[in-house]
């Protein structure tokens, strides 16, 4: 194994002369690597960057705005929220599937963070706007085709 290098006079006198304070050339080293690293990091930062814009502006180009099935789901699990707590003493629920056919919706409700049931929830879209039609744990066929909903609900 060799021995470390000692430093020199010498070089302790080229590290003054380049305007360094005399802190010995361990200091200097460790500024400098410091600088390398601060250096490695601003570019690997800069190519990170540069490479997620590329592929966001890439994403952006080939996929058309989200408008309206987006907007729509939105405004059906936030009519459904609604419907749920103010219809049960559930205080807090996740909605875990959801299916829609034309004008009608069936989701599948859990409670959080309380005892509870799953619940099934069927939803009507009327001029526009999602309302309950009914919330239950189960429901027979005479019931739901009496609801006006489509087979294709019926079941999971």
């Amino acid at each position: 194994m060799r021995a470390p290098r000692r430093w020199k006079r010498k070089d302790r006198k080229d590290i003054e002369r380049r305007g360094m304070p005399n802190r010995g050339a361990r200091d200097y080293d460790a500024r400098r690597m410091h600088r390398l690293a601060i250096l490695a990091l601003s570019l690997t930062l800069a190519a990170c960057a540069r490479e997620t814009h590329e592929t966001a502006a890439a994403n952006t180009a080939s996929t058309p705005p989200a408008v309206s099935s987006t907007a729509a789901d939105e405004a059906l699990v936030a009519a459904t929220r609604a419907y749920v707590l103010r219809e049960s003493a559930y205080q807090t629920i996740a909605i875990e599937s959801t299916r829609v056919d034309a004008d009608y919706a069936r989701l599948f409700v859990v409670p959080v963070g309380v005892e509870g049931d799953p619940a099934i929830v069927f939803m009507k879209r009327v001029n526009g706007r999602w309302e309950g039609l009914s919330l239950g744990t189960g429901y027979a066929p005479d019931d739901l085709r009496a609801m006006g909903i489509p087979q294709s609900l019926w079941q999971d």
